[in-house]
Formats: C-alpha cells, sequence, structure tokens
C-alpha cells in the first residue's frame, strides 16, 4: 500500500490477520468536515498480524493514535514518518513482540510520542519524540531498548518506564520536561526478593528538567553510567536514598557504573544554575561538569506562512473565484520549535483589533532572578485554534480575509499574523473566470398539490381542497444550492382545467394583466383558493442574479366535493366505572366523518333517553369531555348516556351503538352504568 492520500476516513490503513506487508509513503489526515463522520487510529494493525513494515508515513489529526498495533502483532517495523497532533499517541503497541520504532517523528499528541506495553524484545531508537506529554512511556517490557531518542520538552516525563527484564535506555535526550527527564519505576524481584535482570541506564543526557534529572527505582540492581544530568530543578540522578552513616548497604542497591557527571542540580529554571556544593547526586556518584547552563528564555515569536489559498499563494489585489469554500495550508518558523510542533490560530472577516494601551515606563531595571514576561499579542476577537490545510465552507459572496497566527513551544505568537486576502464573486467559475454566456440554474418542484386523475374530460390533477403546499428546489453550475433564492407564482382560471405556461397572460391584453413574480421559499403556502383551475411557477436565481428561463410548474383542478350524505362514527373512550355511588360523571368521546375534519365534527349527547314536550328525543349539544350528574336513589339505578357525531353536512350518526339499554333509538353511540345507593355513615 504505498503513496496514497487519506483525508476524512474513519480508519484509512486496516491490517487484519495479514502478513509481511509494505504500507509505504501514505498521508493520511484525520481532519473532518462532515460532523456525521467520526475518525479513528490512522493505521491500525491486528488480529495477529505479523512481520509487517510501516515506511515513511505521515499521519496526522486522527481522532485515535497515529499507529496502533494490537495484540499477537508481533514483528510490526514502524520505520520513519511524521506523525503529529493525533487522538492518542504517536505509535502504541501493546500485547505485541519483536517490535520495531525507528527514526521517527512524534510531535503534538494527546499521549506519548511513543507507547508500548507489554512487550518483549522491542527497540525505540533514533526517533524525535518531542513535545508530547511524554516522549516514550513502557511498562511490563521485558528486554526493551530505548536508543537515540530526544524527548526534551515533554510536558511530564520525557522517558518514563514501568516494569522489566534487562532493559537498555542508552543515548537518548530528555531536557527541558515538565518532569523527570529519564523515569525508570520499577524493578523485578525473585521469590526471595532478590533483584536481577536490573536496567541499563547509560550515556543519556537529561538538562533542565522540572524534576530529576533521571530518576531510577532504589534497590533495583538497575546499572547508572556514562550519564550527564545538569541544572534540573531536583536532583542529576536520584538511584537511591540519602545515605545514613554506619548502615550497610542494601544488596539490592542500585549499580554505579561510573563515568556519571552532573552540575548546577537543585536550580531556578529559566533564572540560575543551583548553587555551588549542594548534592548533585544520589545513589550514585557523579563527576562535576563544566557545562552546567540554564537555558535563556526564549523570547523571540515565531513567523506564520500562508503556503496556498482559494486563488494560489501569493493572490493579487484583485483576485476572485466562485467557490464558496476556501482551503488554507500554511506552516510556521522559529528559532527553537520544530515547524511540526507549531500551534496556530485563525480568524476570518474579524474586525479590527482594538488599538494597544500605552505601557507605563519601568523605573526599575529588570530582577535578573525573574523569568521575562512574554511579549503578548493585541486582544483580538473571534481567533480560533486551527490546524493546516484550514478549510471554510459555505461562504458568502464579497471580500474576505483570513488570519493565521502560530506560536511556539514557549508561548510566543507571531505579534504580525500572515493575513490573506480574496474575493468570491458571484458569476466566476473557481478559477475567477467570468462566466461567458451566463447559464442559468434550473427549478424542479417536488411535492405539490391534487390527484392525478384520468375521465372523460381528460387527465388532470384534482383536488378538493382550497390549500395547496408546494416544495421546490434548484441547481446551478457555480452556486450552491443552499445560496439559491427564488421566485413565485400564481395563475388562476375559473372554466381551464388544463392550464400550461402559455396561458398564462404576458400582459400584452390590459384586460388581462401579467402575474407577477414574488420572492418565495420552499414550502410555498396557498389558502382560501376559488374552484377552478390553478397553475403554479417557481424559478431559482443564482448569486449572480441569472433565473431559471424554464420555471418548473405544475396545474391542478379544485372542484366542489360530491354531496355528503355518509353520517359520521362516534365513540365514548371513557366512562365511570361501570357500577358505581358516585352521582357524577365524565365522559370522552371522538368521531370520524368521510369529508369532514375530526377537529370540526360536532356532537350531540343525551342522558337516560330524555325526550322532549313533544315527545321526541331529546338532543342537547356537548363536546368532550362532558360531565353529568344524576340524583341519588335508594336503590341501584342504571344510567346511560347517548353521543352521536354530525358533520359539516348536517348527517347525523345512526349508524353504531348499542341496544343494551333498552331504548328504541339505540343507534348512537351509547354507555351504560349503575348508581348504587350512598354508603351508610356508621
Amino acid at each position: 500500500v504505498e503513496s496514497n492520500t487519506f483525508v476524512q476516513n474513519a480508519m484509512p490503513i486496516h491490517i487484519y490477520g495479514s502478513h509481511r506487508n509494505v504500507i509505504r509513503n501514505n498521508d493520511v489526515s484525520g481532519i473532518i468536515l462532515d460532523p456525521t463522520l467520526d475518525s479513528d487510529a490512522g493505521i491500525v494493525v491486528e488480529a495477529g498480524s505479523r512481520d509487517n513494515i510501516l515506511e515513511d508515513n505521515n499521519v496526522s489529526d486522527t481522532g485515535d493514535a497515529g499507529v496502533k498495533i494490537h495484540e499477537g502483532s508481533h514483528g510490526t517495523q514502524v520505520i520513519g514518518g511524521v506523525y503529529v497532533r493525533n487522538g492518542d499517541a504517536g505509535v502504541i503497541a501493546e500485547l505485541s513482540d519483536r517490535i520495531v520504532i525507528d527514526d521517527i517523528v512524534s510531535h503534538q499528541q494527546s499521549d506519548g510520542g511513543v507507547v508500548i506495553g507489554d512487550s518483549s524484545d522491542s527497540i525505540v531508537k533514533n526517533s524525535d519524540l518531542r513535545y508530547n506529554p511524554s516522549g516514550i512511556q513502557a511498562s511490563n517490557t521485558n528486554r526493551l531498548i530505548v536508543d537515540g531518542n530526544d524527548a526534551s520538552e515533554s510536558l511530564q516525563a520525557g522517558i518514563e518506564v514501568g516494569n522489566g527484564l534487562s532493559m537498555r535506555i542508552t543515548n537518548n535526550v530528555a531536557n527541558l520536561s515538565g518532569g523527570s527527564g529519564i523515569s525508570v519505576e520499577g524493578g523485578t524481584f525473585d521469590s526471595n526478593g532478590v533483584a536481577h535482570a536490573g536496567a541499563r541506564i547509560a550515556g543519556n543526557t537529561t538538562n533542565e528538567n522540572a524534576e530529576d534529572g533521571i530518576s531510577v527505582a532504589e534497590n533495583a540492581k538497575h546499572t547508572i553510567a556514562d550519564n550527564v544530568a545538569n541544572s534540573n530543578a531536583g536532583y542529576g540522578i536520584r538511584a537511591g536514598g540519602e545515605p545514613a552513616p554506619g548502615e550497610p548497604v542494601d544488596p539490592n542497591a542500585n549499580i554505579d557504573g561510573g563515568g556519571n557527571k552532573a552540575s548546577g542540580n537543585h536550580a531556578e529554571l529559566g533564572v540560575a544554575p543551583g548553587a555551588a556544593g549542594l548534592v548533585q547526586c544520589l545513589g550514585v556518584v557523579c563527576q562535576d561538569d563544566d557545562n552546567a547552563e540554564i537555558s535563556e528564555v526564549d523570547l523571540t515569536p515565531p513567523n506564520t506562512i500562508i503556503d496556498d489559498g482559494p486563488v494560489g499563494p501569493t493572490p493579487s489585489p484583485t483576485a476572485s473565484t466562485g467557490s464558496e469554500t476556501a482551503v488554507f495550508e500554511f506552516h510556521g518558523v522559529d528559532n527553537a520549535t520544530a515547524t511540526s510542533a507549531m500551534v496556530f490560530e485563525c480568524r476570518v472577516d474579524a474586525p479590527p483589533d482594538p488599538p494597544l494601551p500605552p505601557e507605563d515606563p519601568d523605573l526599575e531595571p529588570p530582577d535578573p532572578l525573574e523569568q521575562p514576561e512574554l511579549p503578548e499579542p493585541p486582544e483580538g476577537a473571534n481567533w480560533g485554534e486551527c490546524v493546516s490545510p484550514h478549510t471554510l465552507l459555505s461562504l458568502e459572496p464579497g471580500e474576505h480575509v483570513l488570519e493565521v497566527r502560530a506560536h511556539d513551544w514557549a508561548g510566543n505568537f507571531d505579534l504580525t499574523p500572515a493575513v490573506y486576502k480574496w474575493t468570491i464573486h458571484a458569476g466566476v467559475d473557481e478559477e475567477g473566470r467570468v462566466e461567458v454566456p451566463p447559464v442559468a440554474p434550473e427549478t424542479r418542484i417536488t411535492a405539490a398539490p391534487g390527484e392525478l386523475i384520468t375521465d372523460e374530460a381528460g387527465t388532470r390533477y384534482d383536488t378538493t381542497n382550497h390549500s395547496a403546499t408546494f416544495k421546490f428546489t434548484g441547481s446551478d453550475n457555480l452556486t450552491s444550492g443552499y445560496n439559491l433564492a427564488y421566485e413565485c407564482r400564481l395563475y388562476y382560471d375559473e372554466f381551464n382545467d388544463e392550464l400550461t405556461p402559455a396561458d398564462i397572460p404576458d400582459g400584452s391584453d390590459p384586460a388581462k394583466p401579467e402575474p407577477q413574480w414574488e420572492s418565495c421559499t420552499s414550502p410555498k403556502l396557498y389558502s382560501d383558493l376559488e374552484y377552478g383551475g390553478h397553475i403554479f411557477e417557481a424559478r431559482a436565481v443564482d448569486l449572480a442574479g441569472n433565473k431559471d428561463v424554464t420555471p418548473a410548474w405544475h396545474s391542478w383542478w379544485i372542484h366542489p366535493p360530491p354531496p355528503d350524505v355518509t353520517p359520521p362514527d362516534t365513540e365514548i373512550t371513557s366512562g365511570p366505572d361501570p357500577v358505581t355511588v358516585q352521582t357524577t360523571a365524565t365522559f370522552e368521546f371522538t368521531g370520524s366523518d368521510n369529508q369532514t375534519p375530526v377537529e370540526e365534527v360536532k356532537f350531540q349527547c343525551r342522558l337516560d333517553g330524555a325526550m322532549s314536550a313533544a315527545g321526541e328525543p331529546e338532543w342537547t349539544e356537548c363536546s368532550s369531555p362532558h360531565a353529568v350528574t344524576v340524583s341519588s336513589s335508594a336503590t341501584a339505578t342504571e344510567h346511560v348516556l347517548q353521543v352521536r357525531a354530525v358533520d359539516l353536512a348536517g348527517n347525523v350518526d345512526g349508524v353504531n351503538g348499542t341496544n343494551a339499554d333498552d331504548l328504541t333509538d339505540g343507534t348512537p353511540a351509547a354507555y351504560v352504568w349503575t348508581v348504587g345507593a350512598a354508603p351508610v355513615t356508621k
């Protein structure tokens, strides 16, 4: 798998149960523009895949590790390549043996530059692992070799190693870290408590770290030799406890291999080395080193360069494009921080920065024991962290300005951000060429009223509904759909059920004025339309003002409904208990009809077969919920409520119901319940 580019993939390269593959010279970016997508690791090796080679791949901005090596993937080699800003470590290897990580660059990871665990006979060498929470993290790693790496500028320990047999940590550099330069935290002991197979920590340089230069677990028979540890905030090398006069040497004590040098420790970092005469090392003897210095605080701001943009690397003042998407590439240059460790902030079309307030003159000379303050950028608005490439979407036509500023690992900001100006010009293509001749957009109607019928009068869209809803959309060669505008119009002819655009007046006849186009959006609603023929037109308008010359249209016929002779239906949905002593009852009911909407159905109620003075059934208007009250009786008394629906045509429910109440007119819905005598109080 060679020389490919992967962008916005969940898992770009996945080696699953496959052996002896070569993955070479691929570029992987996990930057996600679509919020429905997610990003995983850049390259995944799993399911027992063995002896695979990952060579010179570049992986950045993934949601997980740059490379993730799972259980049983023995013999995997990661050689060369740049890994930047991944969501976990640059390279993770777990439960796999004989892993080789050689000559990689791994910067700005969310976790360590390299993280390796439960592994035997693995090697991490010759790699630039600066600017991470830790350069290397290792645990339960037998015969691990960590050689020739640079783990400086780590936020925690530069190299952090846990348990493991016969490990070698040699010839590494771990300076200016937020913890110890190198930390070896574990040891191996037999059942009798005797340490064996200790690590060899030799030839390393660990200067100006926030804790010890080298910190080694006490009494684990580790060998410490030929290291240089200057100007750390703690000890140069801590490999044992404070010596106590007359106390015997622990048989498991770490081994002083000689040649260790340390000076200026217990330093005030950024200000001065530690005072002469302080104890430099514990557990080993350290010679003085003449190179104990404190690095000067970096006050030099970086420089930001925009390499490319929507109209090329160096846009002219009149450069324009028709694209509403802009992609920028940029980088930073600094006196100390590597390019791949730069952090960037971007803003687009921001208001001017407020003027800088005047600085009060400093009347006293600077204190040499205090770190100088870093220059601060103006308090501008709308800055947000960004990475290259940086993509802007859905931009409006007009002039735009992007500003980018880098800041280095020391916290210095570029005080003169890089600026890129360009214009989005409706009516030009993405290369800035004027569209000749102009291309009009297209429109289509996606939803419209009426049912398509064919009868003796012909074929047409037919409805009895006096309302109409239209949905429509458009497309254009330059303007995106969400930036299209629309115009609509409606024409009515009482007696024409086959209207077409040719029937719409063009204004040549003063007696028939042309219907005017009006701005509209989808969906477009009309109500209270007359019986007869109607035609609707919609046309899209692009950002250049071009209008669809063949508007989308739909015609339909509204006619009166046939005479409604179908009565509605009634259903009582709730009422009192079938037997109760309560004299008040509440009922809920509903109705349905073939033409009348449910919310417009009316109801009539009748309690216990009420009759009018004329001897007719007595119905009264009612609505749901409906409450009734009956009289109390000394004996159980049966009651019935009848409910009937009435539609807009005046049809009355006469279909359903019950005859259980022995009433002669029991066709509407009816509810029968019994009210017993009130309980007697004792």
